[in-house]
């Protein structure tokens, strides 16, 4: 085991595979913590964990009672620990980090974790309340939001199946993170511990094709489903030639990766890759593609300056240690093919900074009139937000769950208009949003499932 020393300035992330705190680190670390009345930390986090709670227990190394604490709202702590956006979250609201480095709220959560967890602690701690039996309840996903939905209906003592139509579960969380932020082997054993808390998973099971969404309710037998189908269909940049070949969306590029296909770009001869995007996934994409045998140069272009990348500044950081190249202020207006088809240039023109705020805080941008330049790569990823993903499930289902435009029919709890027996939440509801908002979505369309079956 690797151990840091002094972590007040430690500025990076901790790794499921080394960097773990002694217990006298750890509590060094909490020492640190104000205890201020404003509890700004907790009121930040989208689980709304007791931060300043758990952090008193770890002063007084009750570690279990901490470690408790957080998995009162959060199933996942030690993947939460590795990929929240924690300064625009939990740690941006330290006061402490108002005059110095905030306190490392999300090492100590992963101190907690492994700690705990390497001391045999897993579902099974989770008391199980005898209130609900013979009643099931079908997950339909198994990202952030329909695991956490699965454990919170598991403890009330519900049968749960989640349905996963890839291969592997996780989605987002295994298929749209880079392994070098969080390595699969841990992921599919933090997942594995589901199963002894009698979840049952069927993978490589797509919904809508092996099995129709309302056969789920009328032959299988489920009194209720919840719909966690996530964020995957990618957004489009709408210029001349992004139809061509070795253009990817980020989605589509991640997915190649997990599935061990960096064959492709070795065949290719790819050298030279263009990632298009101002976030943490443009970010964690440029990163992974500059892990790729034979690349010499990774571009990431983005329509605003440094400053107003949306992506966390760690993560920028890392990157531009890595070399990736930053190119600012940039507008992408075509990519042009020599031969074959395939993307081998980038037409961009250069962008200047408005004193014009846009609704976010950020300055606006206009073009720069003959600014035009060429970028020369072999790939490009787009990386330009995804929208909500629908399950194709035929007609008169589809009209009762989806709106026109392809958005669901529900009401404030989530819960289908036409179908009551049918719940959605996560990201196939709230558009692209963090593990954590995905989990405690995930967790409240649990509960609305609970008092609708209650009710009955």
């Amino acid at each position: 085991m690797v151990e840091r020393g002094n972590i007040s300035n430690y500025s990076g992330k901790v790794s499921s595979r080394g960097f773990l705190l002694r217990k006298e680190l750890a509590v060094e670390e909490a020492n640190r913590c104000l205890s201020c009345p404003s509890k700004m930390c907790k009121k930040n986090c989208p689980l709304g964990i007791d931060i300043p709670e758990f952090i008193l227990k770890i002063k007084e190394q009750k570690f279990f009672e901490a470690f408790n604490l957080i998995q009162e709202k959060s199933f996942f702590p030690a993947i939460c620990s590795l990929v929240c956006p924690v300064e625009k979250q939990c740690e941006g609201a330290c006061v402490r980090g108002r005059r110095s480095n905030p306190v490392r709220i999300s090492v100590l959560e992963n101190f907690l974790a492994n700690f705990c967890q390497n001391k045999e602690f897993s579902f099974k701690n989770i008391d199980i309340l005898p209130k609900i039996k013979g009643k099931k309840v079908a997950i339909v996903g198994s990202g952030p939001a329909g695991l956490s939905s699965a454990v919170y209906l598991r403890k009330l003592n519900y049968e749960v199946t989640v349905y996963e139509k890839r291969k592997n579960a996780g989605g987002m969380l295994y298929y749209g993170i880079p392994n070098y932020r969080l390595e699969k082997t841990f992921l599919k054993n933090e997942i594995k511990k589901i199963f002894d808390f009698g979840i049952k998973i069927k993978t490589n099971v797509n919904i809508g094709k092996d099995i129709k969404l309302l056969d789920i309710l009328k032959k299988e037998k489920f009194d209720a489903i919840f719909l966690a189908t996530g964020a995957w269909t990618p957004n489009r940049l709408k210029v001349e030639g992004e139809n061509l070949k070795n253009i990817f969306s980020f989605t589509e590029f991640l997915l190649m990766l997990k599935n061990e296909r960096e064959s492709y770009f070795e065949r290719e001869k790819v050298e030279n890759i263009a990632i298009i995007g101002g976030g943490n996934v443009a970010v964690d994409v440029a990163r992974a593609a500059k892990k790729l045998k034979n690349v010499k140069k990774v571009y990431l272009i983005y329509r605003r300056s440094i400053e107003e990348l949306l992506a966390n500044k760690d993560e920028i950081k890392k990157a531009l240690e890595e070399n990736i190249e930053f190119v600012m202020l940039t507008n992408v207006k075509s990519f042009v093919s020599s031969s074959g088809n395939k993307v081998n240039e980038i037409v961009c023109t250069k962008n200047k900074l408005l004193d014009v705020l846009d609704s976010s805080g950020r300055k606006t941008f206009s073009e720069i009139t003959n600014s035009y330049f060429k970028i020369n790569v072999n790939i490009v990823v787009i990386c330009a937000g995804a929208k909500s993903s629908k399950i194709f499930c035929g007609e008169p289902c589809n009209s009762l769950l989806y709106e026109k435009d392809g958005s669901l029919l529900i009401n404030e709890q989530g819960q289908s208009l036409k179908i009551p027996q049918i719940f959605a939440g996560g990201d196939v509801v709230l558009g692209p949003s963090t593990v954590a908002k995905a989990c405690f979505d995930g967790q409240r369309g649990a509960r609305n499932i609970h008092r609708y079956l209650e009710s009955l």
